[in-house]
């Protein structure tokens, strides 16, 4: 995959975080490639690779200056806890700075989400169902301004992905968040569980970044980007804590999400701090079924990786 690709000159944005530093490992090995890597906070991780320069930089007000052949942008906000202004500036502001300093020749390729979906339906979610209206979080919502805002900025080729739940190698947001609930020998959720989520291997996702860089086709292409089937959560859960506590008889109890809705709201009112948010809630009890199949069409993605099969 790599020696097919023609783009020479990359400007990789979130580099400091989980994705934009994965992304930038795969992409460092190809020959005759310079890499700018853009990070809001310090970052050593590729002080070793002579071919990518690590540029600490608020997008919001500066993008560094060179003639890049191809943009992969990660950098943004996903706190469920953040306002909506902190999630616009992230998102979209920031997004439209980066793309206004960028020539129209370059390849763009945004890291969106499928936080664009509403979720309310238990069917397998198309690139077509995203719309303002159906979006049911601010993050969404925002995501979604960002990517119209990059097909407004006419980009000879331009891509956005949606992969969900990425996991994998430097994860420190899934595998952390699932071991904070694990007490003794038991571990409580709201429920019941989503029978049927979506969850995406970080090195799948790199994959479809790559074929992006290869095609380079015209106009603009989104794509759902997930592990070829979808997860039962109390699998991924339990297989999570018990890889970090082998001796334990771990179980799981759950909450009825309604309960634990009443309490947010609850929380929420009085303006008392609480760790769950609604969207949390939705999180892992909603149904969150990606359709991958245009990406394979299309792109020729391909699955390789699995939760359970690394």
């Amino acid at each position: 995959l790599l020696g097919q690709m023609k783009s020479k000159n990359l400007l990789i944005t979130g580099a400091s975080g989980f994705i934009g530093g994965r992304i930038v490992e795969r992409l460092a090995p190809l020959p005759n490639t310079k890499i700018t890597a853009t990070g809001r906070t310090t970052c050593h991780r590729f002080d070793a690779l002579d071919n990518v320069e690590y540029v600490q930089v608020d997008l919001l007000n500066n993008v560094p200056r060179g003639t890049f052949t191809a943009c992969i942008h990660v950098a943004g906000l996903a706190d469920d806890k953040a306002s909506y202004e902190d999630l616009f500036a992230a998102n979209v502001s920031a997004t439209g700075n980066v793309c206004k300093k960028l020539s129209s020749e370059c390849t763009f390729i945004f890291i969106s989400s499928p936080s664009v979906y509403s979720f309310r339906k238990d069917i397998p979610y198309t690139e077509d169902m995203a719309s303002e209206h159906e979006t049911t979080n601010h993050y969404g919502l925002t995501k979604l301004k960002a990517e119209t805002l990059i097909r407004e900025r006419a980009f000879t080729s331009a891509y956005a992905l949606r992969p969900r739940a990425v996991y994998g190698p430097g994860d420190h947001t899934l595998r952390p968040r699932i071991l904070k609930r694990v007490k003794g020998n038991k571990m409580v959720f709201p429920g019941p569980l989503s029978e049927c989520t979506s969850m995406t291997h970080v090195d799948n996702l790199c994959d479809a970044v790559i074929a992006c860089l290869n095609r380079a086709e015209l106009g603009f292409h989104v794509y759902n980007i997930a592990d070829a089937n979808p997860y039962r959560l109390e699998d991924v859960f339990l297989a999570i804590a018990k890889a970090e506590y082998p001796d334990r008889d771990i179980r799981i109890k759950t909450i009825p999400a309604s309960i634990v809705r009443g309490i947010i709201r609850f929380f929420n009112m009085f303006r008392i701090p609480l760790e769950l948010t609604l969207q949390s809630v939705d999180y892992v009890t909603r149904p969150a079924h990606l359709d991958i199949s245009k990406a394979e069409r299309e792109l020729g993605y391909k699955a390789v990786r699995d939760f359970f099969r690394l």
